[in-house]
């Protein structure tokens, strides 16, 4: 709003006669004249030379109307003021010199090439607002999504090209996608149910596992103390620790070991019969 639009209400409805007077803008230092009125006023109790009651009341209504108007327009000039003095801050504060596009994608913005303003045919293709769109919202850019949609034409190719270089079509290509899907979720739920049969038999798998484990500790042990046995008999007969790794001492200890193994079946043996007669 311009400054001078409140010089009218400050003039009285009488006829007015103008005094001139300068006043400097703190921004510009430009010295402006603005006219000043001295005003006849129509109420004749101004001019009155006599007194009344109601003189001094009335003419200090008209006073302190007179302020509160120039109150509301020294405000306003100062807001003008201030405004001014930020726009101009700003401008010197763009060291970049980039233009009002640039800093407009700089700071998140919708440039104003392409969607403002239209220079070429890339700003009016459907690829660029799309993009737009997608990335500034509708909100800013003032695009409208339906405008994405293919036409006819566009269907039309799309259509030509998938029949000359697709080997399937597009609903073929959906239903096998479809299928592979089924397919994979059929496999999750039967290595599933695997799993938690395999979890129901663990208990008696570990058992089994820890039975087979003792058994060969257990067949370990035996022909570990049958060896000790054999190397001790060996000993106490020759008189000396025998060397293992000769080749006549290993037939010596295969055939005693056999020998043993023999009587460990038949103790065995012998052990069942007399459970079982007991």
């Amino acid at each position: 709003m311009s400054s001078l639009r409140l010089l009218p209400r400050l003039v009285y409805r009488s006829s007015c006669s103008p005094l001139g007077s300068t006043i400097s803008s703190p921004l510009t230092m430009v010295a402006m004249v603005i006219p000043q009125y001295r005003c006849s006023s129509d109420k004749a109790s101004k001019w009155k030379i006599w007194k009344s009651k109601e003189d001094p009341l009335t003419v200090k209504e008209e006073e302190e109307e007179e302020l509160s108007e120039m109150e509301v327009y020294q405000n306003q000039v100062e807001e003008m003021e201030k405004e001014a003095r930020a726009e101009f801050i700003q401008s010197k504060r763009n060291k970049s010199r980039l233009s009002a596009s640039d800093r407009q994608t700089l700071f998140g913005e919708p440039p104003h090439a392409g969607v403002m303003f239209e220079y070429n045919s890339q700003h009016r293709s459907k690829e660029f607002k799309g993009a737009m769109m997608s990335k500034y919202g509708v909100a800013k850019t003032g695009v409208e999504p339906g405008i994405m949609w293919p036409n006819d034409k566009e269907l039309g190719l799309a259509r030509e090209w998938e029949e000359l270089y697709q080997e399937q079509t597009l609903g073929e290509q959906i239903r096998q996608t479809k299928r592979a899907i089924e397919k994979r979720k059929e496999d999750r739920i039967a290595k599933e149910k695997m799993v938690e049969e395999n979890l129901s038999k663990m208990d008696v798998q570990v058992k089994q596992w820890r039975q087979r484990v003792g058994a060969k500790n257990k067949q370990a042990e035996a022909e570990m103390e049958r060896r000790e046995k054999v190397l001790a008999e060996l000993k106490l007969e020759f008189g000396y620790s025998v060397n293992q790794e000769d080749s006549y001492m290993v037939g010596r200890i295969a055939d005693r070991e056999k020998v043993l193994v023999k009587e460990e079946r038949e103790a065995k043996r012998a052990l069942k019969k007399e459970k079982q007669s007991s």
